[in-house]
């Protein structure tokens, strides 16, 4: 789950995020890479609702391909900005994603937040755990305490959840 709220608030939200979905300008258009698709969509409502701070996973293919015609944009967690070539060449920086160059859908760069590199560009990602689990995204890797397996993710978040947005 990349953001979540309750209360009486949400009300709100959820009118806004339904604008935002009868605004998506990809409806009718589906394409792995480099976009648009399912994460070019989750992007998009998160840029709608900045306030929910979504900190899409760097190797989440899609994240970077913005509106038609749009070469600048805000990120989908509202705390920077972001520059995409139809999401085949890019560069990012904001306070919670940290710093990010994207080729060919390929990440590197660093989170200012946890001095990490994002999940694609780190040794052993995706993670030694995903083969014993359904798949999904590793949010960080540690050396795994007993030396059973070479890394573990403690922040393993399931693919099925990964890419969502609950209000």
């Amino acid at each position: 789950m990349l953001a979540q709220r309750i209360g009486p608030d949400v009300d709100g939200l959820i009118d806004r995020l339904e604008a935002a979905v009868a605004a998506y300008p990809y409806a009718d258009r589906y394409r792995v890479w480099p976009g648009p698709n399912s994460n070019t969509f989750i992007a998009f409502m998160a840029r709608a609702l900045p306030e929910l701070r979504v900190d899409l996973p760097a190797n989440a293919i899609g994240k970077d391909y913005l509106a038609p015609g749009t070469w600048v944009d805000r990120l989908p967690s509202g705390t920077g900005w972001q520059w995409s070539a139809g999401g085949l060449l890019g560069a990012s920086l904001g306070r919670v994603e940290g710093l990010e160059l994207n080729l060919l859908g390929l990440s590197a760069g660093i989170d200012f937040n946890d001095l990490a590199l994002p999940a694609r560009a780190r040794p052993g990602a995706p993670c030694a755990d995903l083969g014993r689990r359904a798949g999904g995204i590793c949010r960080s890797l540690q050396p795994h305490p007993a030396g059973a397996r070479p890394w573990t993710c403690p922040n393993f978040v399931p693919s099925h959840r990964a890419n969502g947005i609950r209000t």
